[in-house]
C-alpha cells in the first residue's frame, strides 16, 4: 500500500471553478462529517458543530481560487485542520465566558498537531465511505457482502463463502473487484494512489 496524499489535486483545482457543482458536492460529502465528528469530539452540541461547519466550509470558498498546491507552504489537509482547529478553539473560549457554565473547558490539549492527525484519520475514514457507496452501485448484493465481510468484518473468507453460497475463489474475486473500484474511484478524485491500509482484511489472507 502506498501513503496516502496530503491533499487531493483533482479535487482541489475542480473546486476553483464556480461551476462544477459535482467538486462542491463531493467535497462538502467528504469533509462536511470529519469537520462535524472534530468539533463534537471536542465537546461541541451537534447544531453548533454544524455551524462552525458552515463557517468551515466559507472559509473554504473564499480561498480556494487562491490556493496554490505547494508542498513547501504545507498542505490542504492541515490548512483545512488548523482553521478547524481554531473554530473550535474560539468557539470554546466563548464558552467559557458565560458565567453559567462551571469550571474551565480543557483547551491546552487541542493542538495544531494532533488535530491534525486526527483530521487525517476522520478524513481516511470518511473517503473510504464515500467512494464506498458509489462503488457499491456497481455490483450484486452478493458481491458486495463478500467484500465488506471479508474486509470490513473480518470474516474468514470461508465463512464468508459458506454464508453466501459461493466458492472461496469467488469471494476472493468479489473482494479485489470492489476494492479496485474502491481505488479507481478514489484516484479519480485525487489524481494519485489511495491507502486503504484501516481495512482490516486488505492487509492478508484470512
Amino acid at each position: 500500500m502506498t501513503e496516502s496524499p496530503d491533499t487531493r489535486p483533482s479535487l482541489l483545482l475542480r473546486l476553483a471553478e464556480p461551476v462544477d457543482q459535482v467538486a462542491w458536492e463531493d467535497f462538502v460529502q467528504i469533509y462536511e462529517p470529519v469537520v462535524v465528528r472534530m468539533a463534537m469530539r471536542r465537546g461541541l452540541q451537534a447544531a453548533d458543530a454544524h455551524d462552525l461547519c458552515q463557517e468551515v466550509m466559507t472559509r473554504v470558498a473564499r480561498s480556494i481560487a487562491n490556493w496554490n498546491p505547494d508542498r513547501e507552504r504545507g498542505s490542504f489537509r492541515s490548512w483545512l485542520a488548523t482553521v478547524t482547529r481554531n473554530l473550535v478553539v474560539d468557539h470554546l473560549r466563548k464558552e467559557q465566558r458565560r458565567p453559567s457554565l462551571p469550571g474551565e473547558l480543557a483547551l491546552a490539549d487541542i493542538n495544531a498537531p494532533t488535530e491534525i492527525a486526527l483530521f487525517e484519520q476522520e478524513e481516511e475514514r470518511q473517503i473510504f465511505c464515500w467512494a464506498g457507496e458509489r462503488a457499491r452501485q456497481s455490483f450484486t448484493d452478493t458481491t458486495w457482502q463478500a467484500f465488506w465481510m471479508t474486509c470490513v468484518e473480518n470474516h474468514t473468507p470461508q465463512t464468508v463463502a459458506e454464508q453466501l453460497e459461493l466458492s472461496i475463489g469467488a469471494v476472493y474475486i468479489a473482494r479485489s473487484r470492489v476494492l479496485a473500484k474502491i481505488k479507481e474511484l478514489v484516484q479519480q478524485m485525487e489524481g494519485t494512489s489511495v491507502n486503504l491500509k484501516h481495512l482490516g482484511g486488505t492487509s492478508r489472507e484470512n
